[in-house]
């Protein structure tokens, strides 16, 4: 390469020492077009390109140029280790340009990967170590031929994502080259650390000459063929949804086409694959999938996982267009595949479904058999849910509906099986049935058809009540809003009571029923104690207790009242008292659920009944529902302002307290 003197000095790089040149030789004067240059040039510096900074410790070079020829040599060490040598020689006599002809040579070790980093994609960074040489020859016409190796070791490639981070170890890469005529080819190992192997090879029409540029029209050749062991590949893309994924993947594809228009062929196989999807609980084992990539198609003919006892396998076949999805279509079958295994919910399908649709929809069609299903839960218990208009201070503030980037139209018949329990809330019920569900979107499911309750019983607040006709039914409706008809019943001797329950699933109707006719009142006792109502107090606790579990707030009050008003009591319910030492015993009424004080998040519940023996005498019996313990209240009222409270339980005590009223 001739360097033809520049008209002005170029600056110096930062902290660059100025360049020595040697005098000029005695050699006779150039010709017009020719010069004469014998230089040493030596430098320290840096170089910043895109953010990245490179120093180098000690740049060096030399030139002699003339008629004989031209001889130039650059070395240049970097500050933290790695080195680069060029050498260009030509027999032509220089001249302002490159020579026609000439030998070039370069060699370079010890390169840290990390230079390289404002020439890789963005998410993509290399550690590790380059070395490699290239020696080639000038030609007349600016053509070139070179040949070359580099070598890329003790490396790490890591990619990140916005959903993950791959990493992998990269034990020695090897690229060897040939650059002529016009083309570039090469062949490429590599070996990954405990991880595979992978080897290839690669023509590509890029003429050999000054200056570059591929030719459009020139037909492409390439092969990689190899094994990889996945680990962990699948938990960076979906982090949440897969964990511990693993797998064996073999690879043997072609490149073809031409440079404008590639087109890639081959076989993807994927053996011994598994991972674990914490959100639905389940262990995906023994996947296997062979796809075929046609150009712009990819078809995948063979798909098979297990999951328990069964297995869902499927294909798929995906339209391309400039290497972007265009279309799709597949279908998915199955017998008995584990698809949940929570604690809560536990449910094995047999799916046989078909879907088709391209970039902005989905279209799902078929037939989802539900053989085994379990609902679980905690037991019943009364519940009190904010109302609509309540802000929960603190809360992150909500962003609107999330809308999905596709437009889904699903018709899937739901069919349970033999084994679809429910056994959550005091329910114990075996479900059976089927349903059309209509999908327009995530937001906006409906459904027709009908589930039943096969045979069942609730068992809650001493119930234990036959679920006789037992229907969720659908026309048509939201899918969260089926309709209620509901026959619960216990039967004792010739006596049946129990309750019926219809309206829509959110709001309830619940009624009492009973054969024959008979009050509220008795038909409550009949459910829970299992005889007319007596004269306890602890039964009419029982009865009151069990009234708010089954009814809204109003409808309860009512039959509480009822059930005072039988048994002549002032006060029934449970209550809660607070035992942080407030009063004595540690004992102070702060809420009951058959009228009193606001109720409070802490204390211990009472079974309460009482009874006001004259207008100024109160007498009060509770028990612990958690302790078992007792107390009993007697309260008088000497005047109008002042009160004497004494209670008995495990301690005793009296207290005295004066009242004021607020107006």
């Amino acid at each position: 390469m001739a360097l033809a003197p520049p008209p002005d000095p170029p600056a110096a790089p930062a902290g660059a020492r100025p360049a020595r040149t040697a005098p000029r030789s005695g050699r006779p004067a150039a010709g017009p077009g020719q010069f004469t240059l014998n230089a040493q040039a030596d430098a320290t510096g840096s170089y910043t390109s895109n953010g990245q900074r490179i120093a180098f410790g000690n740049l060096t070079l030399r030139a002699d140029a003339g008629r004989d020829g031209t001889r130039a040599n650059v070395e240049l060490a970097l500050e933290k280790g790695g080195a680069l040598r060029l050498a260009i020689s030509s027999d032509s006599p220089a001249s302002a340009g490159i020579p026609e002809t000439g030998d070039l040579a370069l060699e370079w070790g010890g390169i840290d990967a990390a230079l390289l980093k404002p020439w890789l994609p963005g998410n993509l960074d290399l550690d590790g170590q380059f070395a490699g040489q290239a020696k080639g020859k000038l030609m007349p016409g600016k053509r070139l031929e070179l040949a070359g190796e580099a070598e890329f070791s003790q490396g790490r490639a890591r990619w990140q994502g916005q959903t993950g981070e791959v990493n992998t170890n990269l034990r020695n890469a090897t690229l060897n080259w040939n650059w002529r005529g016009e083309t570039l080819s090469g062949a490429l190992n590599l070996a990954l650390a405990e991880s595979g192997t992978a080897q290839g090879s690669f023509v590509l029409p890029i003429p050999a000459r000054l200056p570059v540029v591929p030719d459009a029209n020139g037909a492409l050749r390439g092969e990689l063929v190899g094994k990889v062991q996945e680990r962990g590949f699948l938990t960076a893309f979906l982090p949440g949804l897969v964990q511990e994924s693993h797998g064996e993947l073999d690879m043997d594809l072609r490149l073809g086409g031409i440079w404008s228009k590639p087109r890639l062929v081959g076989t993807l196989q994927l053996a011994k694959a598994g991972a674990y999807l914490p959100t639905a609980g389940i262990r995906v084992s023994d996947v296997q999938l062979t796809a075929q990539l046609q150009g712009d198609r990819i078809r995948i003919d063979n798909f098979r996982a297990v999951s328990g006892d069964g297995h869902i396998e499927g294909n798929l076949l995906v339209e391309l267009e400039g290497w972007q999805v265009a279309g799709y279509s597949g279908t998915l079958s199955g017998e008995r595949f584990r698809t949940v295994y929570l604690p809560e919910l536990q449910m094995v399908t047999s799916p046989q479904l078909s879907f088709d649709g391209g970039p902005d929809n989905i279209v799902l069609r078929g037939e989802l058999r539900v053989p085994e299903m379990l609902i679980s839960g905690p037991p019943v218990r009364q519940v009190v849910a904010p109302s609509g208009d309540v802000i929960l201070e603190g809360a992150p503030p909500t962003t609107g509906e999330k809308s999905v980037p596709f437009i889904l139209d699903g018709r899937i018949r739901v069919v349970l099986g033999d084994k679809v329990e429910v056994k959550a809330s005091g329910i114990d019920a075996q479900l059976g049935g089927s349903m059309y569900l209509v999908l327009n979107g995530m937001d906006n499911i409906s459904s027709s058809g009908e589930i039943r309750v096969v045979k069942g019983r609730y068992r809650a607040y001493g119930m234990d009540l036959e679920i006789v006709r037992g229907r969720l039914y659908y026309v048509d409706d939201p899918v969260d809003q089926p309709t209620l008809d509901i026959l619960a019943l216990t039967t004792v001797g010739d006596v049946k009571a129990g309750v019926t329950v219809a309206g829509y699933l959110e709001a309830p109707i619940v009624k009492l029923y009973s054969e024959p006719p008979m009050p509220e009142v008795d038909i409550l006792a009949y459910m829970v104690l299992g005889h007319p109502m007596g004269a306890s107090g602890e039964q009419g606790s029982l009865l009151a207790t069990a009234a708010g579990s089954l009814f809204s707030l109003g409808e309860a009050n009512s039959i509480q009242e009822q059930i005072k008003d039988r048994l002549g009591l002032s006060v029934l319910g449970v209550q809660t008292v607070d035992t942080s030492g407030a009063g004595l015993m540690g004992y102070k009424p702060v809420s009951t659920t058959a009228g009193g004080a606001v109720a409070q998040p802490m204390g211990e519940s009472l079974l309460t009944v009482g009874k006001y023996l004259t207008p100024k005498l109160y007498l009060s019996y509770g028990r612990s529902l958690l302790t078992g313990a007792n107390l009993f209240i007697l309260r008088y009222d000497i005047t109008k302002r002042w009160q004497l409270e004494t209670q008995s339980g495990s301690e005793s005590g009296v207290d005295l307290y004066y009242k004021v009223e607020f107006n």
